[in-house]
């Protein structure tokens, strides 16, 4: 199989499989909104102690993305934010999840090391050693020649999203359908449309004038596990 097409189906999927998993779940909105966090990017297959900086995930080396979420079915209609904080071009990532203005959990990587902190608890859990950030970055560079050929993936005009001129494009699955936007290499949409439901992301502010420190950093007296 193509890697390139690989690397465009793996993305596809675990976007689908986490929004039908939210749909065959019965535990607590709250519950539900941990479900869907984005999954670490696809960067190198290999572990490190170091920081990588030899790539840069994203076109600019700082900023901030605040998302709004809607996820609607027959049973279910959430609506929620998160906020995405990025340094040295995505090495260090931090996605934070509110339910109403509660910071519920976030998903960080200082470059070393990802956690997943739950801040109701008061507990950061290690997940690994870092693979570049937490978050995965616009993927039209990595999709096959053959399957735009076919019609599988389509490019789309620009969106302007956030005030910017995003790419976008979209991808019929045959179960689904799913148009990603980026911008500078960022992902900011996602809207999937399945026969149980849909889910939408979209960016409604972006700045590029740098991220807090403190975000990188697990918060005082939180256990780590």
């Amino acid at each position: 199989m193509n890697h390139q097409l690989s690397l465009m189906n793996q993305r596809i999927l675990l976007f689908i499989v986490s929004f039908m998993m939210v749909l065959g779940c019965n535990q607590s909105a709250k519950e539900k909104t941990k479900i869907i966090l984005p999954v670490p990017g696809e960067i190198t297959n290999q572990e490190t102690n170091e920081t990588i900086d030899t790539v840069k995930k994203y076109e600019i080396k700082s900023g901030i993305v605040r998302y709004q979420v809607i996820l609607k079915t027959i049973s279910v209609d959430m609506r929620y934010h998160t906020i995405l904080y990025f340094d040295n071009f995505g090495a260090r990532e931090c996605k934070d999840t509110y339910a109403g203005d509660t910071l519920m959990e976030s998903n960080m990587s200082d470059g070393k090391k990802t956690y997943k902190i739950d801040h109701i608890k008061k507990i950061a859990y290690y997940l690994g050693k870092a693979h570049y950030g937490v978050e995965p970055k616009y993927g039209w560079d990595n999709i096959a020649a053959e399957d735009i050929k076919s019609g599988k993936v389509k490019k789309l005009p620009n969106k302007i999203i956030a005030g910017k001129s995003c790419e976008a494009y979209e991808v019929n699955t045959g179960i689904a359908s799913v148009t990603f936007g980026g911008w500078k290499n960022i992902n900011v949409l996602a809207d999937i449309h399945s026969p149980g439901g849909k889910s939408f992301t979209i960016a409604t502010f972006i700045s590029t004038e740098g991220t807090p420190e403190e975000k990188f950093i697990i918060p005082p007296k939180y256990k780590i596990k």
